[in-house]
């Protein structure tokens, strides 16, 4: 059984992904979780299929689904992955991760 850790600003970068789909459509809004949470756990079975694209935080992951990138890092013990941030991929995304670790 694999593990999937959110941390608390992966949980409200998905609610606000949530309710911002939602205003406009509230079943819209859960297709595109239910499909960001289908690749959350295909991304903890496989937890270095994404690309390592941060030099200051190397054990750091980026993986994309729809519009979205799923920053996150594998568990030491290899059987899931600690959910970081979920940005939208027209952010500056990288911008946050630019100080030292």
């Amino acid at each position: 059984m694999v593990r999937i850790l959110r941390k608390p600003l992966a949980k409200a970068d998905l609610r606000g992904i949530f309710r911002f789909i939602a205003k406009d459509s509230p079943h819209a809004a859960r297709t595109y979780l239910r499909d960001l949470d289908e690749t959350i756990r295909r991304v903890a079975v496989l937890p270095f299929i994404g690309s390592a694209r941060l030099p200051n935080y190397p054990d750091m992951r980026v993986f994309p689904c729809r519009n979205h990138l799923l920053i996150y890092r594998a568990l030491p013990e290899g059987d899931g992955i600690e959910l970081i941030r979920v940005f939208h991929g027209a952010q500056d995304w990288q911008a946050v991760f630019t100080d030292t670790p």
